[in-house]
């Protein structure tokens, strides 16, 4: 077997990157003659002697490598960006500096993602981004009329959605639902009065974003759009599953995860088709419980192979280590074969 001299090789892949700029390990396996796998491993390897960094955008499933410096670069592979992630780019890089609590809740999610060319701004307690080519002093001289101006890292740490109002992105199905609430406790003061803006505390459970239970509750108070003349007997309520359904909804559209199509739920499931990783099409499974069995792979692996999908777990806490190693033995196996 021929001895790779991985220093050497090394030394060639930060020469094509220095020449080509960004890219994806596929074409630097080419013009090293190595395979994609051997090459994403010294790429790894480069990465961790921070010889290299890698972008948050990916380009199909994969991200981008290059050389400290190379960032701007960046903007020529933005074309992979889709969907609210895309519109979010193109709002910031027309704008160039943005007020986080202006933005529409999805473009707020959006710009947390966009790592690559959303600079994140702190100033006299408000959030602000920035476009990644827009010198920090421009923005510094901008703002420092008064109070401290943090720029970056100190204020990438926060959830996604933990400053978000929840009322902002309610389902209309909940909007019904409080307010057909509101209209049994108070049914004569409906009738004799047009229904203004109504103040009340919400009764459906919820989530924003990074749930220990499925059942927390929303502890803001919400309103609800002008509704007039609401009688409560055409009024459908919400079940159980239906509110569960809409919580689910919630806690994806914080991970940036797309339902496609629902294909059943219930109160402590959800099963549907989905997109994550803007451009990656699987079977998603939801279970309401604190950690993930082997019998829940088993059962999501035969219900994806029926749709022909990857399938993709959430569950309320991490799987347990021995979970995640068998996951991991699994991912590299080639095959089982005996020699009969």
């Amino acid at each position: 077997m021929t001895k790779i001299d991985v220093s050497e090789v090394k030394k060639k892949i930060l020469q094509i990157l220095e020449n080509d700029g960004p890219s994806v390990p596929t074409p630097v396996a080419k013009k090293i003659g190595m395979q994609p796998m051997f090459a994403s491993a010294i790429l790894s390897e480069l990465l961790n002697e921070k010889r290299i960094k890698t972008s948050s955008l990916k380009v199909g499933s994969s991200p981008l490598y290059f050389i400290p410096g190379q960032e701007q670069r960046l903007e020529s592979f933005t074309e992979n960006l889709t969907g609210v992630e895309k519109e979010a780019y193109l709002i910031l890089r027309d704008n160039k500096f943005l007020e986080d609590t202006h933005q529409e809740p999805k473009i707020r999610v959006a710009l947390r993602g966009l790592k690559d060319f959303a600079i994140p701004i702190q100033h006299n307690g408000k959030l602000f981004w920035k476009y990644f080519t827009i010198p920090n002093e421009k923005i510094r001289n901008a703002l420092l009329d008064e109070g401290e101006v943090a720029i970056g890292e100190r204020v990438m740490g926060q959830k996604i959605l933990q400053d978000i109002k929840p009322e902002n992105i309610k389902s209309k199905e909940e909007q019904f639902e409080e307010a057909m609430l509101k209209s049994e406790k108070k049914p004569e003061a409906q009738q004799s009065h047009p229904l203004g803006k109504v103040k009340s505390e919400p009764t459906a459970e919820t989530i924003v974003s990074n749930p220990e239970r499925i059942t927390a509750k929303l502890e803001e108070k919400t309103e609800t759009p002008i509704l007039e003349k609401i009688k409560p007997g055409k009024i459908k309520k919400l079940t159980e599953k239906d509110l569960f359904l809409e919580n689910v909804k919630r806690i994806l559209y914080g991970k940036n995860i797309e339902i496609l199509e629902t294909v059943s739920y219930d109160k402590k499931q959800v099963i549907a088709k989905a997109r994550v990783n803007v451009d990656q099409t699987c079977l998603l499974f939801f279970f309401d419980k604190n950690k993930p069995e082997e019998k829940d792979l088993v059962k999501a692996y035969k219900k994806a192979k029926e749709y022909k999908l990857p399938y993709y777990i959430i569950t309320n806490s991490e799987a347990p280590k021995k979970i995640q190693e068998n996951i991991e033995v699994y991912k590299h196996l080639l095959g089982i074969d005996s020699v009969e």
